[in-house]
Parts: structure tokens; sequence; C-alpha cells
């Protein structure tokens, strides 16, 4: 009986670990954004659904209750009976003469304690169960490797940043049928600048996570200084990229811990960086300065301010390369004016790659890289491309349009 209940035990174990799991996505989400959430008066909608998801709960409780409930019952039942056929069997063997009512007693309390030891255990199997799905789920996570993981690869000796993608094609493993490069070429010579546009789709967005090995083509090939980057070492190749993003990822830290992040620095380096972001005035104007709080995600910094601590962070990590999403695409005029030139400053001398939106941003690039479909389809400087007269120039018109 207690193998019988344990089988439905356990099925039910992994329903309710789902169920709950569930309804702490639902909750973390209204807890993270819970500006937009009060901004909408959504409360009642979010209670609603996070109060819907515990029903499921409550019905996996119950039923576990009743399996329990019924698998004890049964264990009961049947110790109960097996004293009375070990009572009845006895009886023979008495007077029969084989044993004496000594032994039957002493036999009969022999299985009874066997039984509640038994049945002592039994409770527990559920609990037991529920520990070894928990762990299972947490190890499975642990123990997970990345395709991508190359802890014993080359280290360049002095890395000057020249990037070539050469021939590279690429789709998501979730969607492999959607191309999103085929076969794309691009060169970014040492110390230089390359922006790369192209309308919505044409993959441009894609080169970063190539950039930074948090994919590998699905042919071709990304060389660092005329080395895959696939035969280098993961850990040195992310160190030598710095990343600034339209939305950074600042931790629930002090703003010196932000910028600091992954690396032992002094303060007096840490404000270094932060002057060169032009960070350090706000930072200054603070009531504890460089030991605030940024809040869960950044949520007590303006977007202005996230964005210049990103920036002190490259600027303290001091990359080869650098690679730059749309920085200041939410930006008003002013304040995207001070964070350019902050970005200037740390293009200094380093190998840069832009993803662009807005093309008034880039005019004084290196290069100015064209992308269609996951190919590129015009490359040159911003006074080559408009004298061409192709895609560049379109794109340009109708950003200038809409104006």
């Amino acid at each position: 009986a207690g193998g019988i209940s344990n089988i439905f035990l356990h099925r039910l174990a992994e329903n309710i670990q789902d169920a709950y799991a569930e309804a702490a996505g639902i909750a973390e989400q209204a807890i993270s954004y819970i500006r937009t959430l009060y901004a909408f008066t959504n409360e009642t909608l979010a209670k609603y659904s996070y109060a819907t998801s515990l029903q499921a709960t409550l019905r996996y409780g119950i039923l576990i209750s009743l399996v329990q409930g019924l698998g004890l019952g049964f264990t009961y039942g049947l110790a109960i009976c097996s004293c009375a056929l070990q009572l009845w069997i006895g009886r023979f063997f008495v007077t029969s003469g084989r044993a004496t009512g000594g032994e039957i007693i002493a036999a009969l309390f022999a299985i009874i304690l066997s039984g509640l030891g038994l049945n002592q255990a039994a409770t527990n199997f559920y609990s037991f169960d529920q520990g070894r799905i928990a762990a299972y789920r947490l190890f499975e996570m642990i123990t997970r490797s990345s395709s991508v993981a190359n802890q014993e690869g080359a280290v360049l000796a002095s890395a000057q940043g020249n990037i070539e993608f050469r021939n590279v094609y690429f789709s998501y493993l979730s969607r492999p049928e959607i191309p999103i490069l085929s076969g794309f070429y691009l060169t970014v010579p040492a110390k230089k600048t390359v922006a790369l546009v192209g309308r919505n789709g044409s993959g441009k967005s894609s080169i970063i996570p190539l950039m930074e090995r948090f994919y590998d083509p699905t042919l071709g090939e990304v060389l660092l200084d005329g080395e895959n980057i696939k035969n280098l070492k993961l850990e040195w190749l992310r160190s030598q990229i710095g990343l600034v993003t339209q939305e950074p990822a600042l931790l629930g830290l002090s703003i010196m811990e932000n910028i600091a992040y992954g690396r032992d620095a002094a303060l007096d380096q840490i404000e270094e960086a932060a002057k060169i972001a032009h960070a350090h005035t706000f930072i200054s104007s603070l009531e504890k300065g460089y030991e605030t709080q940024v809040g869960r995600a950044g949520l007590e910094m303006t977007e202005e301010q996230k964005i210049k601590l990103s920036i002190a962070r490259a600027v303290l990590l001091n990359p080869t390369i650098l690679l730059l999403d749309e920085v200041t695409g939410g930006l008003d005029f002013e304040a995207e004016t001070i964070v350019q030139e902050a970005l200037d400053l740390l293009m200094l001398g380093r190998s840069t790659i832009i993803i662009a939106r807005r093309l008034s941003l880039i005019k004084n690039a290196d290069y100015i890289a064209v992308m269609e479909e996951g190919q590129l389809v015009e490359m040159g400087t911003h006074d080559e491309l408009i004298t061409l007269g192709g895609l560049y120039a379109e794109l340009l018109k109708c950003e200038e349009a809409t104006k």
C-alpha cells in the first residue's frame, strides 16, 4: 500500500512543485515591475493572477493529503490484519505443541514493532520525495554545461582588437528555421569604430552575443587577431570585451560595488572611472555618495544615471573591444550629449562595434556597415554611403523625415 501510494505521491509532488514555481514567477514579475504595475493600476489583476495560480497548489495539496491518508489507512489496516492472521495461525502451532504461547506472543510483538517502524518511515517518504525532486532540478541547473564553454582555450599574449566575421551563418536554437545571419562578413580593424545599421530584423543585434560567445555561429568563424574565438579561453575573451547597453544591468548593491563589479579596484580608481563617465558629479551630490544603494535592478537611478554607471564600469574594465548597443536611444537631447561625450572618451584607442538605430549618432564612426536580411550590403564612411545613394541613404532620409 505504501509503495502504491508513493507512486501517486511522486507524481503529485512534481505537479505541486511546478504549481509553486508558476506562482512564484507571477509574484517575482509583479515585484520586479512594481512601478509599471502601479502606473497602470493593475494591482487587482496581479492579485487575481497570483491567487488563481495558488488554486492549483491547493488542489494538489488536497490530493496529496488524501493519498497520504489512504496510504496510511491501508498500511495500518494491513498491519492489524497481519496481527490477527498471526494469532490465528499461532493457535494451530500452540495446539499442535510446535510452539508455546510465549513464543507466539514474542513473535507477535516483533511483527508489531517492525510494522510500526515501517509505518513511521512511510510517513516521511513524501518529504524525501519532495526533497529529491527539488534537488534534481537544482543539480540539473548546477551541472548543466554550455555548448560554448571553453575553460582550457588559448590566451593571446597581447590582444590588438582586430575582429573579423567570416562567412557567418546563425539561427537561434529555438527557431532554427529562421536565419538571422546568412553569409555575413565584417572586418573591424584594431582601434577603429564600426557602426552597424539596418532595418529591424536585419540581424545586427545578434553580433553582440556572437562576439561575447553566448552563442556560436551555425557556420563560419568569428576571429580575434586572426584566431577563432572558439579556440580562446572563454573567461579571457570576455575580460577583453566591455559592453554598454541602453538598459544597463545593475545589481542591488552600492554604486561603488556596481562600478567595480568583478574587479578588485580601489576607491580612487572607481572615482576616476566615474569622472570619465561624467558620473562623479551626480554621485557626489548623493547623501551617501559611492555607498548609495542603486535599488533592485537600479530602480533608484534614472536612465541617464544607470548608463553613466555602466560606462564607468566599462572604463574600469579597460577592455580591448567595446560593444555599444543603442546606448543613448532613450535619452533626451541634453542627457544624450553628455553621455555621448563620455562614450567618445571610452572609445578612444579601442576596437568598437556600435549597434545603432538612430543614424544621426554614428556619422563620425570610422566605418558604417549596413545590414539587410542577415548580410552586409554596404560599408564605408558616412559621406561615401551618402554618395552611393543606397540603403543607408534611404534609411537616413526616412529618419530625417520623421523628425
